[in-house]
């Protein structure tokens, strides 16, 4: 990031120190991306281990009679989570909202560095290898030509050289042996959205699937070529999610799931469960009663699944009644939260001026003098937030 912002600051740089530093930040942006999908893909899969495994012993006793009178939304979720659990939980959605969080601030930053490198990889496929590849291997095989030379024509960049794509129809059709590689500035241009779908057309899913573009002819394509041909079309599956940085950044973030309970709620047959049985206020409740300083920073990371579900009931589903259901109970689960905080705090303070207050000399005769002592806590970061949306 920081030569990012030394390039954007330096003029005249030099254009290999460039392209590695944009090409660097576009290796770093997909890195992200898998990490976040890695992640999300963690949480589904806890989430569905739960549902379909809820929990057996419920409650303080093993009675049928005391069991029974749970809830079947109570044993998949209120009692289905150990504290380990809870905290392993808490520290990934805030893992996945701190990492979803810096990419996001970071768009306009890396913007013209992501397209510039997809223009960068898409033009020297088109203009290079493809043109290598039709002079030599497709030389012979007229129909795959002719539909790779028209996705070439459509998707190169001649940077205003009009004749161009005449002269290079001309050198394929003399069968011309030059393979020199055609120089093309960078510019921050991202392939449309037809050119997409040529490519997909063109790939097909799998090149060497039976009866695709080059299934037939795939014995007879050059190890080397098809897997040229091949690294495009994986990279290819990329562009389209970098390009739409910010939708794929709010779908890879979006922790929703972790709150919809609809079908408990009809099987039940109940209007609401209570407000212990919601899993993103029982990870802010275990954050305050376990009194752990890790955890304490992340404490209002829950709180994002409720924005995350609410934009999913307003825009996936339209139901406005969810999104009240969701903003009445997040309000009071905040208003609860600032209680309990508050008396977490205060606690705190009071017990850690007590402490001040003991005489040295005491707690060294004490053989268990180390109970007395208070382990800090991070409120500071708290206490410096001005709003929380």
């Amino acid at each position: 990031m920081n030569q990012l912002l030394l390039l954007k600051s330096t003029d005249g740089a030099d254009v290999e120190w460039c392209k590695e530093v944009k090409g660097n930040m576009y290796d770093m942006v997909v890195e992200g991306f898998q990490l976040l999908s890695r992640w999300t893909a963690r949480v589904w899969e806890q989430c569905a281990w739960k549902f379909s495994r809820p929990c057996k012993d419920v409650g303080p006793s093993d009675s049928q009679e005391l069991s029974s009178s749970y809830s079947d939304y109570e044993k998949v979720v209120r009692y289905n989570y150990s504290a380990e659990e809870r905290k392993a939980l808490v520290e990934l959605v805030s893992y996945i909202k701190s990492v979803g969080s810096t990419m996001q601030r970071s768009d306009s930053l890396i913007a013209d560095a992501l397209w510039e490198t997809i223009h960068a990889e898409v033009q020297d496929f088109v203009q290079n290898t493809l043109a290598t590849m039709l002079r030599t291997t497709f030389k012979k095989k007229k129909d795959l030509s002719r539909i790779l030379s028209d996705m070439r024509t459509l998707s190169a960049d001649w940077m205003a050289n009009t004749n161009k794509p005449d002269s290079e129809f001309q050198s394929l059709q003399h069968g011309g042996d030059e393979s020199r590689g055609n120089f093309f500035y960078p510019r921050p241009v991202a392939p449309t959205a037809a050119q997409f779908l040529i490519y997909e057309v063109v790939s097909g899913g799998n090149l060497r699937k039976p009866g695709g573009l080059f299934g037939n002819s795939g014995s007879e394509i050059p190890v080397n070529d098809l897997k040229q041909l091949e690294t495009f079309f994986y990279k290819l599956s990329f562009f389209l999610h970098i390009l739409d940085y910010s939708a794929t950044i709010a779908t890879l973030t979006d922790l929703g799931f972790l709150w919809f309970r609809e079908f408990y709620l009809e099987s039940s047959r109940v209007i609401q469960f209570p407000i212990e049985c919601s899993l993103p206020w029982m990870l802010v409740d275990h954050v305050l009663e376990s009194q752990s300083a890790g955890l304490l920073e992340s404490v209002l990371m829950p709180f994002d699944i409720y924005n995350d579900s609410a934009q999913h009931a307003l825009v996936v589903l339209k139901q406005r009644f969810l999104y009240d259901e969701i903003e009445a109970e997040v309000d009071h689960c905040f208003d609860i939260f600032v209680t309990k905080l508050c008396e977490a705090i205060f606690t705190y303070y009071k017990s850690w001026s007590a402490s001040e207050l003991l005489d040295p000399s005491f707690l060294f005769a004490l053989d268990n003098g180390e109970k007395y002592s208070i382990q800090p806590m991070r409120f500071t970061s708290l206490l410096k937030m001005t709003r929380v949306k």
